[in-house]
């Protein structure tokens, strides 16, 4: 019988991995292959459906996926339950990548700007002429800039080394839309960690959350969900989580208690709660409560006693006590601080305070607390460190940037997924600034606002057709290495953005230790195993442990943990920082959309499909307003209704919302493209053109959350695109509930 070249290479995998040996693995090995042959002509003629497990990333996010693949083709996405962090279970953003794959508006391959559009180029065209531009900025001693969303893993190494290698004439800065410049420098502060700690919500007891919507859009959802399962029905008591936040969101709405707070006023509100803490002799951990208050005790936090910060918080003096006394007592128990929290002018004063409450409960470096996590081993054989973090620039090094954009001081610009002219629409103008660069090459492969500005476009391979890996971050409290493999053939002509600049270090005579991405990947994690870091991989030689974290998605070991303490670098401010907010009648909240996040994934059908889980809106951006306030402004759901803030102004139609605050008026973020493909471009409106150009006072991180602005009525309407019904939600007390239990009729009442 003959046999192809395709099973050939098959039963020869098969074979070789037999050599590897698993420990902890959820997957029957028989149920993964080795590597996708995605290169070969007999994959499209097998029949069978095959999984292979890769990586999907969104920026700071990372899920170790399995991917369906059959006749060449990828059909499903699921959660590898290997991976250390999503562990089996997938965010609707990952499974909505495979529309992003075949989507019809993928840029197919090269492209050079001809007037008022594009027209078709060759790669080695593409190249040699990006090549040259670089070449001339550097002899004209002018500046390029490459912008990256957050890249960490080889192509971060990669990214460095370039940068490194070329000198002094071209800067790398990282944009994130929604930065955590804030949370990172609390961390840093509080803990003296460098990386995101890991906050070990399965074995916690209590979770006091600020601002941080981890249910929803923070960070890593996913994880923090499956956690958060095992925190509500694990193998102990049901844990309890007290929430603060100015909006209802998704953590607030699964929250057993919910403190809606007035914007800005977090920091107040966590030491208040240290006040109480101190003042009961509740603190678990002396020598932290001496060093965070200047051996003085409760007296340093006198100031925050409940009863005088109830009025400037808006939460009543006696639930400011229940909520500490709760969570100095039901230990483990953790404090987190993000999101509205930090984006605010004393934002970093608010998260100093929130995180600094994980002292007083004993949560530093325990179980059911705040777990650090270790920077990945070593440096590889070029010398250069893998990145185990990567941090966006502020927003107030993005002004300075987007000045200098516009005084000429850069001749070249190079934007990898970003999209800054989408984000940064309101004051900083990056649009604007962007249109005076001689030269902008964009690695999209989509036609977004910044890439429709590009005079080169270089579409980079979709995730499931590339190469690469990640260090998650927060990571699992241990050191791990997801690995992403190409599951199926280039879908267009299209390349890996880490071999385009390769080619272009090639051209330009640059020392690059590397030819490919691939090289770079399969030679890190034969270093792994060259140094006896195999992990819960037994492999007797570097091939078959290659083959083996192929098969598993990634490499990682629970043995190594980090073994730093955390480190109290300053005492706890005895005085409040008062937030500051721009001219206006209601706060506005902004807010990442569940699905459609911070706008980069407006451009899927699945995902502007995806019902808000609280509101049930798809396909529009809405504002939700307090009942009563509606009622005094004479709107109702779905009148279309215009939010100004100064000059600016969007409009959006209103959602009546039971649980929105008074004054507190909150928008999703995600929708308001001008481009980005036929269904994002002109639909619904962007938020972030609102935003006032304020920032936090110690890192210049954009307050977000501190714009104000006014409503008026534009006399039109629509029907809400919802899926809920039309009966107003209302607040059920003293009401008799009915339970039925094995056929029988039992009323209790509440």
């Amino acid at each position: 019988m003959d046999v192809t070249r395709r099973e050939f290479l098959r039963m020869a995998g098969a074979t070789s991995v037999g050599a590897v040996l698993f420990a902890g693995c959820a997957i029957p090995t028989r149920e993964l292959l080795v590597q996708s042959p995605s290169q070969m002509p007999e994959d499209m003629v097998d029949g069978f459906d095959n999984w292979y497990a890769s990586l999907w990333r969104d920026g700071q996010t990372t899920e170790g996926i399995l991917v369906r693949v059959m006749e060449g083709r990828a059909k499903k996405i699921e959660g590898n339950p290997d991976f250390p962090t999503n562990q089996g279970k997938s965010s609707v953003r990952a499974q909505a990548a495979l529309q992003s794959l075949y989507h019809p508006d993928r840029i197919k391959g090269p492209m050079r700007k001809q007037g008022d559009g594009f027209v078709s180029v060759s790669w080695n065209e593409a190249i040699t002429e990006v090549s040259k531009n670089l070449a001339t900025v550097k002899d004209n001693n002018s500046k390029a800039l490459l912008i990256t969303n957050p890249i960490r893993g080889s192509l971060g190494k990669l990214v460095n080394k370039f940068g490194s290698t070329f000198g002094n004439n071209i800067e790398h800065k990282v944009y994130e839309t929604l930065e955590e410049t804030v949370t990172r420098a609390a961390v840093a502060n509080v803990f003296g960690q460098d990386l995101l700690p890991t906050f070990d919500i399965a074995n916690a007891k209590t979770i006091l959350n600020f601002g941080a919507d981890f249910l929803g859009t923070w960070l890593s959802p996913v994880a923090f969900g499956r956690a958060y399962g095992e925190f509500r029905q694990g193998g102990h008591d049901r844990g309890y989580l007290t929430h603060v936040e100015p909006r209802m969101s998704m953590t607030a709405a699964n929250a057993d208690t919910w403190l809606a707070n007035r914007p800005g006023t977090e920091g107040h509100l966590a030491l208040s709660m240290a006040y109480v803490i101190l003042e009961k002799g509740l603190a678990k951990d002396a020598d932290a409560v001496q060093r965070l208050t200047g051996r003085r005790g409760s007296a340093a936090l006198s100031a925050f006693a409940p009863d005088k910060v109830a009025g400037t918080t808006g939460i009543d003096a006696d639930k400011i006590e229940a909520a500490a006394v709760r969570f100095a007592t039901e230990t483990p128990s953790i404090a987190i601080g993000g999101g509205v929290a930090a984006a605010q002018t004393n934002g970093l004063f608010n998260l100093n305070a929130i995180y600094a409450l994980n002292y007083l409960a004993g949560s530093v470096g325990e179980k059911g607390g705040v777990v650090f996590n270790p920077s990945f081993p070593e440096r590889d054989k070029s010398g250069v460190e893998m990145p185990s973090s990567s941090a966006a620039v502020s927003y107030e090094e993005w002004k300075t940037t987007t000045n200098g954009l516009k005084t000429g001081e850069y001749g070249m610009v190079l934007v990898h997924g970003a999209d800054p002219s989408y984000g940064l629409s309101g004051t900083a103008d990056f649009s604007g600034a962007l249109g005076n660069v001689g030269t902008v090459v964009s690695f999209s492969n989509f036609l977004d606002e910044t890439t429709k500005q590009a005079d080169w476009i270089l579409p980079e391979h979709h995730m499931l057709e590339d190469w690469g890996d990640d260090i998650p971050e927060p990571g699992p409290g241990y050191a791990s290495l997801g690995v992403q493999q190409p599951v199926v053939k280039p879908v267009f002509d299209t390349r890996s953005f880490g071999d385009v600049l390769i080619s272009i270090s090639k051209q330009l005579n640059l020392n690059m230790p590397w030819s490919t991405v691939e090289e770079m990947v399969k030679d890190q994690v034969k270093r792994n195993f060259d140094r006896g870091s195999t992990g819960m991989i037994r492999a007797s030689n570097a091939e078959d442990f290659w083959r083996g974290v192929l098969m598993r998605g990634g490499w990682w070991d629970v043995r190594a943990t980090s073994t730093d303490g955390g480190h109290i670098k300053s005492s706890l401010p005895t005085q409040g920082v008062t937030p500051e907010f721009t001219q206006g009648d209601y706060h506005l909240i902004p807010f990442p959309h569940v699905a459609l996040t911070d706008g980069s994934g407006a451009n899927l059908v699945w995902l502007q499909a995806t019902p808000d889980p609280l509101t049930t809106v798809a396909w529009k951006t809405w504002v939700e307003i307090n009942p009563r306030t509606a009622e005094s402004l004479s709107v109702r759901e779905g009148d279309i209704v215009q939010l100004n803030a100064g000059s600016r102004s969007i409009e959006v139609p209103v959602y009546v919302h039971p649980a929105a605050a008074p004054d507190v008026l909150s928008v999703p973020i995600g929708q308001g493209h001008t481009d980005y493909g036929q269904w994002a471009a002109g639909r619904g409106e962007n938020v972030l053109s609102l935003v006032g150009d304020k920032s936090d006072s110690e890192t210049g991180a954009l307050a977000w959350g501190s714009t104000k602005v006014n409503i008026t009525k534009t006399g039109k309407r629509i029907v809400m695109p919802k899926m809920e019904g039309s009966v107003p939600a209302i607040e059920t007390v003293d009401t008799d509930v009915i339970q039925v239990t094995n056929g029988t009729h039992e009323t209790h009442s509440h």
